[in-house]
């Protein structure tokens, strides 16, 4: 069950069985059915999650209701609403599984309890972090300048897997485009071929 967070964590620090024990000691395990939510927008967001197996999304919904896919989440990432995390605030996005997944999360105080006893970890979610704030800052930026078969090109090039994986409906939201542009664009590309 932790050797996936194992391999995780050791891209970025070198943690050793006792601390690693200490680290999964306060992780728990969840198990979520297709559609089950595990952070609901304007609820507490109390834990940070690893994705063992399985699939979600993390969205907004705007006041027609329309969804707004801002991550996907599959094996081996992380996945929260970090301004409800970090500030207490309620959470702003709400996160669902597209399919069976199990997690493993833990809890603020649980994840201050590691930093306390191996620093080492702060430096491992720092990381995480940072990494997470460039890939948004380069989500940004090619929401409001790319066109919508750029946008395409570069998930096919960076996350290919995704694309078999998702519906299309939520590739075209992730995207920002309606899923009869994904479809047009899938169409022409594979024309070119």
């Amino acid at each position: 069950m932790h050797e996936l967070i194992h391999k995780n964590i050791l891209k970025y620090i070198d943690a050793n069985d006792e601390e690693f024990l200490f680290f999964t000691s306060k992780l728990e395990k969840l198990h979520l059915k297709k559609k089950e939510k595990l952070i609901v927008a304007g609820e507490n967001c109390k834990h940070l999650a690893f994705v063992n197996s399985g699939c979600l999304r993390a969205f907004i919904s705007d006041e027609q209701g329309t969804e707004h896919i801002i991550q996907f989440a599959v094996e081996n990432y992380w996945i929260s609403d970090l301004y409800g995390f970090l500030t207490g605030n309620p959470a702003i996005y709400t996160i669902e599984a597209i399919e069976n997944t199990d997690v493993l999360k833990i809890s603020r105080d649980s994840l201050e309890d590691v930093f306390r006893r191996y620093p080492k970890f702060e430096r491992f979610f720092r990381l995480l972090i940072e990494r997470s704030h460039v890939n948004l800052q380069q989500r940004i930026i090619s929401s409001l300048s790319d066109s919508a078969e750029k946008k395409y090109l570069n998930l096919f090039e960076k996350q290919a897997f995704l694309i078999s994986r998702i519906p299309q409906k939520y590739l075209a939201s992730y995207l920002g485009i309606t899923a009869e542009s994904l479809s047009r664009i899938k169409k022409k590309m594979f024309k070119k071929e």
